[in-house]
């Protein structure tokens, strides 16, 4: 299946996809802080082209059925319990990188929506603790660990090879639950692992669904698009910035050159 057709570029549509998904991180870097090196790179296009027509044939789909059958209510606690838990994954990395605050934070949310919340209402964070999240690979960065090259693993997307490691540490060494078939021997079985590994893709694919369509759709290079949200989204993870505070700082960067058509609606 080959990629969507683009169109011209900058849309305005492609403008809405690219903001929205840099609201979801903290801020946008300037070119150059975000170039890394990426010698396979006919394989990740090859990879990214896989994943592509994975999306397509399967988490699209499946995405908009998931809409179309859970009401909103539901739809939100599924979210709800996956980011519950998926908390000792956010409070060991927590602790990793000295941060007591986040730790703290991260184990009254636990705590609150285990007891008030039981493991389904986000209680938590309308008590003021708030949700964030933390991983080994932004561990790793906080350590000093440079990105290493840039990679698109078949079936996840984007990553780099720090990040690549922070996954597998997370899923195989912290996250209790762990990954399908592994450990071995584990109480829980693997068809409840993979239940939850496949309803996180397609809440996930369902959330961020019109922007990835934009940036399919109307992109000029998706890979390229792709990989430069990603770097900056995990470098921007990395230094511990918060989204709400450089959210202008990020449009400004994209559209700096788009003059008064940046007001356009």
């Amino acid at each position: 299946m080959p990629l969507p057709e683009p169109s011209t570029w900058p849309s305005r549509s492609l403008k809405a996809g690219l903001m929205a998904a840099l609201l979801l991180v903290p801020s946008v870097l300037r070119a150059q802080e975000v170039q890394i090196a990426d010698p396979i790179e006919p394989v990740n296009r090859g990879i990214f082209a896989f994943n592509t027509y994975l999306d397509g044939l399967v988490l699209r789909p499946a995405s908009k059925a998931y809409d179309f059958v859970v009401p909103d209510v539901g739809k939100q606690g599924v979210r709800n319990v996956l980011d519950y838990l998926h908390t000792p994954v956010v409070l060991v990395n927590d602790l990793l990188q000295g941060d007591t605050d986040a730790a703290g934070n991260t184990l009254g949310r636990f705590m609150i929506n285990t007891i008030l919340g039981l493991g389904i209402f986000d209680v938590a964070s309308e008590a003021g603790f708030k949700k964030h999240d933390a991983d080994f690979g932004q561990t790793l960065g906080r350590w000093g660990a440079g990105n290493g090259i840039y990679l698109v693993l078949p079936a996840f997307g984007p990553s780099t090879l720090r990040d690549a490691g922070g996954r597998a540490v997370d899923s195989l060494v912290i996250d209790p639950i762990g990954t399908p078939f592994y450990p071995p021997g584990s109480e829980l079985p693997w068809w409840v692992k993979l239940s939850r590994t496949a309803t996180d893709a397609i809440d996930t694919r369902f959330r961020y669904g019109d922007t990835l369509e934009d940036l399919y759709n109307n992109s000029l290079d998706p890979y390229a698009t792709f990989k430069t949200i990603y770097l900056q989204r995990r470098a921007a993870i990395v230094r511990g910035e918060q989204a709400d505070a450089t959210q202008q700082k990020s449009y400004d960067a994209i559209f700096q050159d788009d003059g008064a058509d940046n007001g356009a609606k």
